[in-house]
């Protein structure tokens, strides 16, 4: 059975009359004991590297919505100096008017600036959620094909490209 497998490759010291009894079956367990610690730490890394990836997932995510956020109150602020400028077409005031002109040219300006940087912080997030999702399935793949022991589920990251 598995238990049986499980002893005879993972378990480093064994009582003499095991260490015997698994002589019928390797020739050096030592060796088969190290490749496993081999896989797990391989394992382990991947999993940590996962991890990270999640972390750093997470962080971009609040900039980009912070981002968004700001974009959408210049939106806002742009659309209302518009509505202001529209109402005051009497042009009697033409130094006031040519201030909001600039007024609203230069918060359309810092709108592009943070549409650039959302748009630039979205390619790296759905960069980083490819490279991230790679890593899971290299690892799901690997656990797949050195045993059928049951082990944490890797799953692709639940954070989707944006």
């Amino acid at each position: 059975n598995e238990l049986h497998s499980l002893i005879g490759t993972e378990v480093p010291v064994l009582s003499s009359e095991l260490d015997e009894y698994y002589a019928k079956y390797f020739n050096r367990r030592s060796s088969i004991i190290v490749l496993s610690k081999k896989f797990e730490s391989e394992f382990l890394l991947r999993k940590k590297r996962i991890e990270a990836y999640d972390q750093g997932l997470a962080t971009l995510k609040s900039e980009i919505d912070g981002y968004r956020a700001a974009a959408n109150e210049m939106f806002k602020s742009i659309s209302l100096i518009k509505v202001r400028l529209a109402s005051d077409s009497s042009g009697e005031n033409h130094i006031a008017h040519n201030k909001l002109v600039n007024v609203v040219n230069a918060n359309i300006d810092t709108y592009n600036r943070l549409q650039k940087n959302t748009n630039q912080l979205v390619r790296k997030y759905n960069d980083m959620v490819a490279k991230r999702n790679e890593i899971a399935f290299e690892t799901r793949d690997m656990m797949k094909s050195m045993d059928s022991r049951e082990h944490p589920k890797v799953e692709p990251s639940k954070n989707r490209a944006i």
